[in-house]
Protein backbone atom coordinates (compact mmCIF):
# COMPACT_ATOMS: atom_id res chain seq x y z
CA UNK A 1 0.00 0.00 0.00
CA UNK A 2 1.40 3.41 -1.02
CA UNK A 3 0.72 6.41 1.21
CA UNK A 4 1.41 10.10 0.53
CA UNK A 5 0.89 12.62 3.32
CA UNK A 6 0.59 16.38 2.88
CA UNK A 7 0.32 17.92 6.33
CA UNK A 8 1.11 21.26 7.94
CA UNK A 9 3.04 21.22 11.20
CA UNK A 10 1.09 21.29 14.46
CA UNK A 11 1.82 24.21 16.78
CA UNK A 12 2.99 23.33 20.33
CA UNK A 13 0.28 21.76 22.45
CA UNK A 14 1.35 23.50 25.66
CA UNK A 15 0.05 26.97 26.45
CA UNK A 16 2.34 30.03 26.29
CA UNK A 17 3.59 31.24 29.69
CA UNK A 18 1.10 33.33 31.63
CA UNK A 19 1.74 37.05 31.69
CA UNK A 20 3.78 38.01 34.76
CA UNK A 21 3.02 41.72 34.44
CA UNK A 22 1.23 43.02 37.54
CA UNK A 23 -0.43 46.45 37.38
CA UNK A 24 0.71 48.94 39.98
CA UNK A 25 -1.35 49.44 43.16
CA UNK A 26 -4.01 52.10 43.31
CA UNK A 27 -3.40 55.20 45.44
CA UNK A 28 -5.40 55.95 48.53
CA UNK A 29 -8.58 57.96 48.08
CA UNK A 30 -7.89 61.69 47.81
CA UNK A 31 -8.24 63.29 50.30
CA UNK A 32 -6.98 60.44 52.42
CA UNK A 33 -9.24 61.38 55.36
CA UNK A 34 -12.95 62.11 55.56
CA UNK A 35 -14.08 65.49 56.98
CA UNK A 36 -13.83 65.99 60.72
CA UNK A 37 -16.90 66.88 62.77
CA UNK A 38 -17.75 70.58 62.86
CA UNK A 39 -17.32 71.99 66.36
CA UNK A 40 -17.90 75.57 65.34
CA UNK A 41 -20.46 78.08 66.60
CA UNK A 42 -21.31 79.64 69.92
CA UNK A 43 -22.03 77.48 72.95
CA UNK A 44 -25.80 77.74 72.52
CA UNK A 45 -25.73 76.39 68.96
CA UNK A 46 -22.62 74.23 68.98
CA UNK A 47 -22.73 71.74 66.09
CA UNK A 48 -21.13 68.76 67.87
CA UNK A 49 -21.10 66.73 64.65
CA UNK A 50 -19.70 63.23 64.25
CA UNK A 51 -16.75 62.62 61.96
CA UNK A 52 -17.40 61.71 58.34
CA UNK A 53 -17.19 58.09 57.23
CA UNK A 54 -14.38 57.16 54.88
CA UNK A 55 -15.05 56.24 51.25
CA UNK A 56 -14.29 52.81 49.86
CA UNK A 57 -10.88 52.38 48.24
CA UNK A 58 -10.40 52.48 44.48
CA UNK A 59 -10.77 49.31 42.43
CA UNK A 60 -7.58 47.69 41.16
CA UNK A 61 -6.50 47.86 37.54
CA UNK A 62 -7.26 45.16 34.96
CA UNK A 63 -4.59 42.51 34.40
CA UNK A 64 -2.62 42.10 31.19
CA UNK A 65 -4.07 39.99 28.36
CA UNK A 66 -2.73 36.51 27.74
CA UNK A 67 -0.44 35.67 24.83
CA UNK A 68 -1.90 34.47 21.56
CA UNK A 69 -1.23 30.89 20.59
CA UNK A 70 0.86 30.08 17.53
CA UNK A 71 -0.91 29.19 14.30
CA UNK A 72 -0.85 25.72 12.82
CA UNK A 73 1.16 25.19 9.66
CA UNK A 74 -0.27 25.33 6.11
CA UNK A 75 0.47 22.90 3.33
CA UNK A 76 2.19 24.28 0.22
CA UNK A 77 -0.07 25.80 -2.41
CA UNK A 78 -0.08 24.52 -5.99
CA UNK A 79 1.47 21.18 -5.05
CA UNK A 80 1.50 18.39 -7.66
CA UNK A 81 1.93 14.69 -6.92
CA UNK A 82 3.04 12.53 -9.85
CA UNK A 83 2.30 8.86 -9.27
CA UNK A 84 5.07 6.61 -10.61
CA UNK A 85 4.19 3.53 -12.67
CA UNK A 86 5.10 1.14 -9.85
CA UNK A 87 2.39 2.50 -7.53
CA UNK A 88 0.82 -0.30 -5.48
CA UNK A 89 -2.83 -1.27 -6.03
CA UNK A 90 -4.06 0.49 -2.88
CA UNK A 91 -3.33 4.22 -2.73
CA UNK A 92 -3.82 6.34 0.42
CA UNK A 93 -3.74 10.14 0.20
CA UNK A 94 -3.71 12.23 3.38
CA UNK A 95 -4.27 16.01 3.40
CA UNK A 96 -4.27 17.91 6.70
CA UNK A 97 -3.61 21.33 8.18
CA UNK A 98 -1.68 21.81 11.40
CA UNK A 99 -3.49 22.43 14.68
CA UNK A 100 -3.18 25.79 16.45
CA UNK A 101 -1.70 26.33 19.92
CA UNK A 102 -3.94 27.15 22.90
CA UNK A 103 -3.98 30.74 24.09
CA UNK A 104 -2.06 31.83 27.19
CA UNK A 105 -3.49 32.69 30.58
CA UNK A 106 -4.19 36.33 31.32
CA UNK A 107 -2.27 38.28 33.93
CA UNK A 108 -3.36 38.87 37.50
CA UNK A 109 -5.41 41.95 38.29
CA UNK A 110 -3.97 44.83 40.28
CA UNK A 111 -4.30 45.37 44.03
CA UNK A 112 -7.26 47.42 45.24
CA UNK A 113 -6.62 50.79 46.82
CA UNK A 114 -6.66 51.55 50.54
CA UNK A 115 -9.93 52.82 51.97
CA UNK A 116 -10.25 56.42 53.17
CA UNK A 117 -9.74 57.11 56.87
CA UNK A 118 -12.71 58.28 58.87
CA UNK A 119 -12.91 61.85 60.16
CA UNK A 120 -12.46 62.90 63.80
CA UNK A 121 -15.52 63.35 65.97
CA UNK A 122 -15.91 66.39 68.20
CA UNK A 123 -16.88 66.60 71.87
CA UNK A 124 -19.22 63.72 72.67
CA UNK A 125 -19.82 62.80 69.02
CA UNK A 126 -18.21 59.63 67.63
CA UNK A 127 -15.53 59.55 64.94
CA UNK A 128 -16.29 58.32 61.43
CA UNK A 129 -15.73 54.76 60.29
CA UNK A 130 -12.87 53.95 57.97
CA UNK A 131 -13.75 53.09 54.38
CA UNK A 132 -13.64 49.52 53.19
CA UNK A 133 -10.68 48.55 51.01
CA UNK A 134 -11.01 48.62 47.25
CA UNK A 135 -11.90 45.58 45.19
CA UNK A 136 -9.03 43.83 43.44
CA UNK A 137 -8.73 44.36 39.72
CA UNK A 138 -10.28 42.14 37.09
CA UNK A 139 -7.94 39.44 35.82
CA UNK A 140 -6.65 39.93 32.31
CA UNK A 141 -8.48 38.22 29.43
CA UNK A 142 -7.08 34.96 28.19
CA UNK A 143 -5.13 34.97 24.96
CA UNK A 144 -6.78 33.84 21.72
CA UNK A 145 -5.95 30.40 20.45
CA UNK A 146 -3.80 30.08 17.36
CA UNK A 147 -5.56 29.51 14.05
CA UNK A 148 -5.61 26.11 12.43
CA UNK A 149 -3.46 25.67 9.33
CA UNK A 150 -4.99 25.44 5.88
CA UNK A 151 -4.61 22.37 3.68
CA UNK A 152 -4.64 23.43 0.04
CA UNK A 153 -5.67 21.43 -3.00
CA UNK A 154 -3.23 18.88 -4.42
CA UNK A 155 -3.18 17.80 -8.05
CA UNK A 156 -2.51 14.08 -8.42
CA UNK A 157 -1.11 13.28 -11.86
CA UNK A 158 -1.38 9.61 -12.81
CA UNK A 159 1.54 8.44 -14.95
CA UNK A 160 0.87 6.05 -17.85
CA UNK A 161 0.95 2.44 -16.74
CA UNK A 162 -0.18 3.11 -13.17
CA UNK A 163 -2.61 0.41 -12.07
CA UNK A 164 -4.35 0.81 -8.75
CA UNK A 165 -7.61 -0.72 -7.59
CA UNK A 166 -8.65 1.70 -4.83
CA UNK A 167 -7.89 5.22 -3.63
CA UNK A 168 -8.40 6.17 0.03
CA UNK A 169 -8.55 9.92 0.64
CA UNK A 170 -8.26 11.32 4.16
CA UNK A 171 -8.63 15.04 4.91
CA UNK A 172 -8.20 16.62 8.33
CA UNK A 173 -9.00 20.23 9.05
CA UNK A 174 -6.42 22.21 11.01
CA UNK A 175 -8.18 22.97 14.30
CA UNK A 176 -7.95 26.33 16.01
CA UNK A 177 -6.35 26.40 19.45
CA UNK A 178 -8.60 26.52 22.49
CA UNK A 179 -9.27 29.69 24.43
CA UNK A 180 -6.75 30.99 26.93
CA UNK A 181 -7.79 31.03 30.58
CA UNK A 182 -8.66 34.35 32.19
CA UNK A 183 -6.21 35.75 34.71
CA UNK A 184 -6.69 35.62 38.47
CA UNK A 185 -8.41 38.52 40.15
CA UNK A 186 -6.32 41.07 42.02
CA UNK A 187 -5.78 41.16 45.77
CA UNK A 188 -8.15 43.27 47.88
CA UNK A 189 -7.10 46.64 49.19
CA UNK A 190 -6.71 47.32 52.94
CA UNK A 191 -9.43 49.17 54.81
CA UNK A 192 -8.99 52.71 56.11
CA UNK A 193 -8.61 53.60 59.79
CA UNK A 194 -11.47 55.03 61.79
CA UNK A 195 -11.31 58.61 63.00
CA UNK A 196 -9.21 59.39 66.09
CA UNK A 197 -6.98 56.42 65.09
CA UNK A 198 -9.90 54.03 65.42
CA UNK A 199 -9.88 50.41 64.28
CA UNK A 200 -9.20 49.54 60.69
CA UNK A 201 -12.11 48.85 58.34
CA UNK A 202 -12.42 45.49 56.55
CA UNK A 203 -10.35 44.86 53.47
CA UNK A 204 -12.02 44.85 50.09
CA UNK A 205 -13.05 41.89 47.97
CA UNK A 206 -10.76 39.91 45.68
CA UNK A 207 -11.06 40.79 42.02
CA UNK A 208 -13.00 38.59 39.60
CA UNK A 209 -11.31 36.21 37.20
CA UNK A 210 -10.74 37.47 33.68
CA UNK A 211 -12.71 36.39 30.64
CA UNK A 212 -11.75 33.50 28.38
CA UNK A 213 -9.92 34.35 25.20
CA UNK A 214 -11.29 33.63 21.74
CA UNK A 215 -10.90 30.19 20.21
CA UNK A 216 -8.71 30.10 17.11
CA UNK A 217 -10.28 29.73 13.68
CA UNK A 218 -10.21 26.37 11.97
CA UNK A 219 -8.18 26.18 8.80
CA UNK A 220 -9.42 25.76 5.23
CA UNK A 221 -9.49 22.18 3.99
CA UNK A 222 -8.95 21.40 0.32
CA UNK A 223 -9.07 18.18 -1.68
CA UNK A 224 -7.15 15.94 -4.05
CA UNK A 225 -7.75 16.28 -7.79
CA UNK A 226 -6.86 13.18 -9.83
CA UNK A 227 -5.75 14.09 -13.32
Amino acid sequence: MATWVFQGDDAPTNTPPASDYLPGPMPKVNPTKAPNGNDGGALWWDHDDPGGNGAQGLDGLVGAPGAQGLNGGDTPQGYKLILPPDTSPTLTLVLAGGNGQPGGKGGKGGVGGEGQDGGEGDDEQPPGFGGRGGTGGLGGPGGPGGNGGSAYDVQVIVSPGVNFTSVVQQTHQGLGGRSGEGGDGGDPGPGGFGGNSGPRAPQGLPGPQGALGARGHDGFIGQFHLI
